[in-house]
């Protein structure tokens, strides 16, 4: 018999934000199903890894509001960690390999991409 149940989410507790355990075409999928049944809620998606964490996390969890975060393990630390955790390999998804992609998808149905951090030279780019 084939197993036709959703597989539930894998998810870890990193610095009090829920990190989701997905591959790149996870993530192109959940933006994609996001922008063609548009929900009211918009999207964030962000990388945890060690530097942002002791940067920007101090100890509080991803804000809540009109946005969803998707928080992603982008360092190696925070893959070695749900491995740990959950007894599965977590894929990095790094930001920079994620991007074009995005770019890609939101270009293909015109959305536009907005970018937290950086330089204002970047953003314009």
């Amino acid at each position: 018999m084939v197993n036709t149940l959703p597989q539930a989410p894998v998810r870890m507790v990193v610095s009090g934000s829920i990190v989701e355990r997905c591959e790149i075409d996870e993530v192109l999928t959940i933006m994609h199903s996001r922008l063609r049944f548009r929900t009211g809620r918009g999207l964030a998606v962000g990388s945890v890894n060690l530097d942002h964490l002791h940067h920007f996390r101090v100890g509080r969890a991803a804000p809540h509001g009109l946005v969803e975060w998707l928080l992603l393990a982008d360092g190696m630390p925070i893959a070695w960690r749900g491995k740990l955790l959950t007894a599965r390999p977590w894929p990095r998804v790094t930001g920079a390999d994620l991007l074009p992609s995005v770019l890609s998808l939101a270009e293909a149905n015109g959305h536009r991409v907005g970018f937290f951090g950086g330089s204002p030279q970047t953003h314009q780019r």
